[in-house]
């Protein structure tokens, strides 16, 4: 069965290898990218990428990217509120799956599910407990070029 995926962009390059394994992926009918950017500073709020460069690889990559702004001195009660209003409508719309770029922060992942399940999500990890030797190997096989910009 085909499906739509919203995937949790955060611009770096964890993200770029597991939606490169996600678009493998011949189930899928559509993806689309999330990204939370600094009100303030109009960039990401987990890596500082500038908005322009994030818009332009989400055209590159050819997905189209939704966008949640919040103040980059946002409380985790405002984070979770934003997430959920996003996640809610999206939810209403018949997208119940989500993705993630994370490895090994057990925590986080954690958090994410606890967040994310509530609202009837299905959570995937694609990179998760990988070994970080052989997801670079891939990474740099696949033609990926790392860029430092932030």
């Amino acid at each position: 069965m085909k499906s739509t995926v919203i995937f949790n962009w955060s611009s770096g390059k964890d993200s770029s290898l597991a939606l490169y394994y996600l678009l493998q992926e011949k189930a899928l009918t559509e993806i689309s990218l999330f990204t939370t950017f600094s009100q303030e500073f109009d960039r990401v709020l987990m890596h500082g990428v500038p908005r322009e460069l994030v818009v332009r690889q989400a055209r590159a990559i050819g997905v189209p990217l939704a966008c949640c702004e919040l103040p980059s001195t946002a409380s985790m009660e405002v984070y979770e509120t934003e997430i959920k209003r996003y996640f809610t409508q999206v939810r209403s719309e018949g997208i119940d799956q989500t993705v993630f770029g994370d490895i090994h922060l057990e925590d986080l992942r954690t958090y994410r599910e606890k967040l994310l399940f509530p609202l009837g999500f299905q959570v995937q990890f694609p990179l998760w407990q990988r070994d970080t030797k052989e997801l670079i190997r891939d990474f740099l096989d696949l033609g990926f070029k790392a860029v430092i910009v932030s």
